[in-house]
């Protein structure tokens, strides 16, 4: 029985956040025009949230229900909670904006349609942004909390023409986003928010680069 109440939650979180973190619209080039560009390079400013959501138990099933009972249940919850992970955060000096830049960086060199540089020379430059970011139980019967991240990201020619454009997001749903721990873990032991924010950042870079053409 629990195992159907499992599924059922997670059909239902699934669905409210599809429509929930709706992106941009896609742009994707073809292979042979990212050749064409050449070079590129990587905007190390990532613009993030200056705040991180929080979604325990309650909220998750508020925002799977939505309208006015999901608002009812998710009325002034978590509030606390998301106000100690941010403070935890900021205290360990973490920057998600950062991450990101890093796991792009790391990623696109292993491109082959396109060259990265540094500098005014390239003929154009990637821009990723974290749409949203925070932490979500994933099933209301467990104690883990999972980050769920969002990214968007751009390839700008000289011009201003956006040449790509793609946007995806990652949950707890996602078997590799797998360093959640549970509140408790958390504060007791903040150096665990890194590998949970790392893993998420690596995640996300890496479903959202799959949709340029390698």
């Amino acid at each position: 029985m629990r195992s159907k109440y499992i599924l059922i939650f997670t059909f239902l979180f699934s669905i409210g956040l599809l429509y929930g973190c709706a992106g941009a619209p896609t742009i994707t080039p073809s292979k042979d025009k990212l050749v064409s560009l050449g070079t590129a390079s990587i905007d190390k400013e990532v613009a993030k949230p200056k705040e991180i959501f929080f979604r325990g138990g309650l909220q998750a099933w508020g925002a799977a229900l939505g309208g006015a009972l999901g608002g009812a249940l998710t009325a002034d919850a978590g509030k606390s909670d998301a106000t100690k992970l941010n403070e935890l955060i900021a205290a360990q000096q973490l920057d998600i904006g950062k991450m990101v830049y890093q796991e792009a960086t790391r990623q696109l060199a292993n491109k082959k349609s396109i060259t990265i540089v540094e500098g005014d020379a390239a003929n154009g430059k990637f821009q990723f942004f974290v749409t949203h970011y925070g932490f979500s139980k994933t099933h209301p019967f467990g104690s883990t909390y999972d980050v769920n991240m969002g990214v968007l990201a751009k390839l700008v020619s000289k011009t201003g023409e956006v040449l790509w454009q793609y946007s995806d997001f990652v949950t707890g749903l996602a078997s590799d986003n797998n360093q959640g721990q549970s509140l408790d873990v958390y504060y007791s032991n903040p150096a665990t928010l890194k590998p949970a924010l790392e893993t998420a950042a690596r995640v996300v870079v890496r479903n959202v680069l799959a949709n340029l053409p390698n």
